[in-house]
């Protein structure tokens, strides 16, 4: 059984990109909030990664549409760029926040991880918002 990918619906493609972030999204738990990770509540865990991929796909994918103003927001293209983008960015924060957190004896926990995360990229968000209303004038 062969599965051709070109008859998936782009939409769909799409999605299924942003599943790559799940696993960053689990490390993340591990690191910063081991006490969620240890009551082995599995399908907590995985509805929390869901729910923050969608967040933040929702985030880049506006963030790299709004200045284009693009008809369609699940282009393919975008999606695998937006998330190498957020792989990349993930990683980082969670390679620096980890050192923080065992080398400088920083108390970083997951919520002060998400802040961290979402903040810069709801200001992108605002800013590209402020763009396309200065732009439309």
């Amino acid at each position: 059984m062969t599965i051709d990918l070109s008859k998936i619906p782009e939409v769909l493609q799409s999605v299924l990109v942003s599943i790559v972030l799940i696993p960053f999204w689990i490390i993340s738990i591990y690191i910063f909030n081991k006490d969620l990770y240890n009551t082995n509540d599995y399908l907590i865990i995985t509805c929390l990664c869901i729910s923050l991929t969608i967040i933040s796909n929702i985030f880049m994918l506006f963030i790299g549409f709004i200045p284009k103003i693009h008809k369609d927001i699940f282009h393919l293209n975008l999606s695998v760029k937006s998330a190498v983008y957020q792989s990349v960015v993930l990683s980082i924060f969670i390679c620096v926040c980890h050192y923080l957190k065992t080398r400088k004896n920083i108390n970083i926990e997951f919520t002060m991880f998400l802040y961290i995360y979402f903040i810069p990229l709801f200001i992108l968000f605002l800013v590209n918002i402020v763009i396309l209303r200065l732009s439309q004038k």
